[in-house]
């Protein structure tokens, strides 16, 4: 077989980042909806390309014990209240600077339902680091790709025993622990066990004492680097269902859109084995999954590194909930941060503290 040529891509300082600058310190939102006790939440072989992203690997994490642990439930958010269009509530507390698209569903009543900013603040300076990586010809959100983690905790694994004979500690068929130096970290995809553990072998350290991710020939890495995993803001809506005119699908039910930036909800599609193929949503490839809280959810990539979705909470999904979804995705709009939160009757603020 003829040895493919790779190009090294040096992303110095930690690889991609968000537009609010450089950040030095090392690295969860699970963006929920609840609802009656909802549960909570809120990518193959041709190319020869190679990307490297660099994280100080001999630095120790602020916080281990922070990685990113997936099915906790923020508080939800007070309804009820009737209020001037854009009211804001429980914004005592300061946010960070970021750019979240705001987000409406054409055909609304600006007077009805409620807007909500999860805020996690904290995502910036001690959540851990994550790439998303898709086969470059197939890849799409949550389909031949895999999500890479550090640092994480290694609690509960084999490699967390005493010595060095273990390497790799597998958690799930699509979930795999690696040790990097001294630290871990986790890679989680849909590519099965023998590309999961290449991609594992290609994490390194260099002579820079810098961990070094280089992506296999045939894929490519589409976003992360520093603070990528978690979203430090959270943007949703939602709706009594008769507020959108979906009453007859849903019943007496909410239905509600979020959007959000990171590698999180990647991370937890590939982890909930359970996500389909949903066709396009605005020509973009979707997938229906209970990841994002409620019933199901239809999510797609408007653009990369950001993530849109419509969900419910009520009865068992089925076709024609399916297709109500998707009638609501086709009118979900995105629109710049300014907009936000003119668009709906009141907006509540939360914040994570984890």
């Amino acid at each position: 077989m003829p040895h493919e040529e790779e190009d090294d891509v040096e992303v110095t300082g930690g690889g991609y980042r968000r537009p609010w600058g450089l950040y030095a310190v090392v690295a969860l939102l699970v963006v929920a909806l609840a609802l009656g006790g909802v549960a909570s939440w809120m990518a193959r072989g041709g190319g020869g390309s190679v990307a490297t992203a660099t994280h100080p690997a001999s630095a120790t994490p602020t916080t281990p014990s922070r990685t990113p642990q997936r099915g906790s439930t923020p508080s939800p958010a007070p309804s009820g209240a009737s209020l001037s269009p854009g009211q804001r509530h429980g914004s005592g507390r300061p946010t960070c600077d970021v750019s979240v698209p705001a987000l409406a569903f054409r055909g609304v009543d600006r007077r009805a339902g409620s807007g909500l900013n999860r805020w996690d603040c904290n995502a910036v300076p001690d959540g851990p680091w994550a790439w998303v990586l898709r086969d470059a010809s197939s890849g799409t959100l949550g389909h031949d790709g895999a999500v890479v983690t550090f640092p994480v905790d290694p609690s509960g694994t084999d490699l967390a025993l005493p010595g060095d004979r273990h390497h790799l500690a597998w958690t799930s068929p699509r979930e795999v622990l690696v040790r990097v130096g001294d630290q871990y970290a986790r890679v989680c995809g849909d590519l099965g066990r023998a590309r999961l553990a290449a991609l594992a072998a290609r994490l390194r350290l260099g002579e820079d004492d810098y961990l070094h991710l280089s992506a296999p020939p045939g894929m490519t890495i589409v976003g992360g680097g520093i603070d990528w995993y978690r979203p430090p803001l959270t943007r949703e809506i939602r709706y009594a269902a008769e507020q959108v005119g979906e009453e007859e699908t849903f019943g007496g039910g909410l239905v509600y859109a979020a959007v959000q930036d990171g590698a999180q909800f990647e991370d937890e599609l590939y982890a909930a084995t359970d996500d389909h193929p949903a066709g396009r949503v605005h020509g973009h490839p979707a997938v229906f999954s209970p990841v994002g809280g409620g019933s199901l959810t239809l999510a797609w990539q408007p653009r990369p590194g950001i993530v849109a979705l419509v969900g419910y909470s009520g009865g068992l999904p089925d076709r024609a909930v399916r297709q109500a979804l998707h009638r609501l995705a086709d009118r979900l709009q995105l629109l710049p941060a300014s907009a936000w939160p003119t668009r709906v009757a009141s907006v509540y603020d939360t914040w994570s503290d984890g």
